[in-house]
């Protein structure tokens, strides 16, 4: 088996694979013991292209299916180091890799900005996952809050989110212990991390984002890639037949003030309709002074207004 330069996305699959050769089907050793129906663990990573692409799907399925399940985000160590320990065949320049991301920006629809990797290329996507699991030790909402922000720092604002300072900002922006913080990241927060790489070499995680969908008899489905929210929907309901769609407020202003920051393509998914109509609606609130958007050649982010 070889090592793929992770960084290398398929557009058709939304998959961003590490490793290549024969797909092994992993022996899951891992049961659903929580009280709920239903677990998903989540394989993901901080710079995964194809993993900020399903965020809104993702955010639609809590919606309606999270009194369902226990959602478990895991980090999986796509960049190493920058350029080391892949197959020379599949490494790519920074030249490449900006290409790579603005390509996939417009495949996805979603703000991916790749000039990052012409200024300030990431050397690694460890530290911004080691801070995710340090995070973690204080609150998961605050862990998920500053995943997002480091995404939304990396494809839409530019920032090297591999760096001490970009990191200690969004750790500060989402309000977490920073003392504490920064003990847990040269602590439990990077033994933690190094727990999550092992846990996928047994669940033979192979690229990002990579979805397990258990139920309580101990039953899974697997889920790589980017998929329309169907077949995520699909998952919930083959493993748990009873669970009940849950209703909530689509109205665009609604969405906003609950997730503070969102993508056309997040509006259009959450608030089931088409893509264009979503950029019109997000307009609309912006001339009401209600959001503000953060504009970049690849796609605008929204922000509520505070």
């Amino acid at each position: 088996m070889t090592n793929k330069n992770p960084l290398q996305c398929d557009p058709k699959t939304g998959f961003c694979e590490v490793s290549a050769g024969a797909q092994e089907q992993p022996q899951i050793k891992v049961q659903n013991n929580q009280e709920l129906p239903m677990r998903i663990i989540y394989y993901t990573d901080p710079i995964c292209s194809a993993c900020w692409a399903i965020e809104g799907v993702l955010r639609k399925l809590k919606l309606e299916y999270g009194h369902v399940f226990v959602f478990d985000c895991h980090m999986g160590g796509l960049l190493p180091a920058f350029g080391k320990g892949y197959d020379p065949g599949d490494f790519y320049t920074s030249e490449d890799l900006a290409k790579l991301w603005d390509e996939a920006s417009d495949h996805y629809r979603v703000p991916i900005n790749g000039g990052i990797w012409l200024n300030d290329p990431l050397n690694s996507s460890f530290p911004p996952s080691i801070a995710y699991k340090a995070a973690q030790l204080q609150s998961q909402d605050k862990a998920d809050d500053l995943l997002r922000h480091l995404r939304e720092m990396l494809f839409v604002g530019q920032k090297n989110i591999a760096k001490e300072d970009v990191i200690l900002k969004a750790a500060q922006e989402t309000k977490l212990d920073i003392d504490q913080f920064q003990l847990d990241i040269k602590g439990k927060g990077k033994s933690d991390f190094m727990h999550d790489l092992e846990l996928g070499k047994e669940l033979k995680v192979r690229g990002f984002p990579t979805l397990f969908f258990f139920n309580l008899a101990g039953d899974h489905k697997i889920l790589y890639g980017v998929h329309a929210y169907p077949d995520y929907e699909n998952y919930i309901l083959k493993l748990d037949p009873l669970a009940q769609k849950r209703e909530y407020d689509k109205d665009p202003l609604a969405l906003m003030r609950h997730f503070q920051t969102m993508t056309v393509k997040e509006l259009s998914i959450l608030a089931e309709y088409g893509y264009f109509e979503a950029e019109q609606d997000l307009e609309k609130l912006e001339k009401e002074g209600k959001i503000t958007a953060y504009v970049t050649p690849k796609g605008k982010l929204w922000r509520i207004n505070r």
